[in-house]
C-alpha cells in the first residue's frame, strides 16, 4: 500500500502532467512547452522519437526543476536544496537509478529520463496491481 501512496503523490507532483498529452487544453504549463518546442498532442501520442518531442520532455523536466542547467539534479547535492519533485521521485530506491543517466545532448537527456521514470513508475503500478488481485484472492 506505501508503493502505490509513493507512486500517486509522485505523479501528482510532475510525471502525471507531462505523461497525459490529453490535458494540454487544461494545462498552460504543457501549452507553454509545446508551443515552444511546437509540438502536438498527435505527436505526443504516435511521434515518441520525433526530436520536438524529445526537447518537450526536456522543457517539462526542467519546468519541474528535475532537469537544471542541462544535467539531472544530484538528489544528494548539498550545496543547494532539491526541489519537492526531485526528492519525491528519486527518493523511492526503483526511480532512484533513473537520476543517474548521462548524455551530452540536453533533449536526449530529457527523453531518456521521461521514458526512465515512465516505465518504472509502469511497472511498479503494474506490480501493485498484481499484489492487489494475489491478496483478494486470497481472501
Amino acid at each position: 500500500m506505501n508503493l502505490l501512496i509513493t507512486l500517486v503523490l509522485t505523479l501528482s507532483i510532475g510525471m502525471q502532467t507531462i505523461a497525459n498529452a490529453a490535458d494540454f487544453e487544461d494545462s498552460p504549463e504543457l501549452r507553454y512547452c509545446a508551443m515552444q518546442e511546437g509540438v502536438t498532442e498527435d505527436m505526443l501520442d504516435n511521434e515518441p522519437d520525433n526530436y520536438k518531442v524529445k526537447c518537450f520532455y526536456l522543457c517539462e523536466l526542467t519546468r519541474i526543476h528535475i532537469i537544471e542547467n542541462g544535467k539531472i539534479v544530484d538528489p544528494d547535492r548539498k550545496e543547494k536544496p532539491v526541489s519537492p519533485n526531485v526528492s519525491g521521485l528519486a527518493g523511492n530506491q526503483k526511480l532512484r537509478h533513473c537520476f543517474n543517466l548521462k548524455e551530452q545532448n540536453e533533449c536526449e537527456l530529457g527523453n531518456k529520463l521521461y521514458n526512465c521514470l515512465h516505465d518504472e513508475l509502469d511497472k511498479a503500478y503494474e506490480e501493485y496491481l498484481e499484489t492487489k488481485i494475489f491478496v483478494k484472492k486470497m481472501k
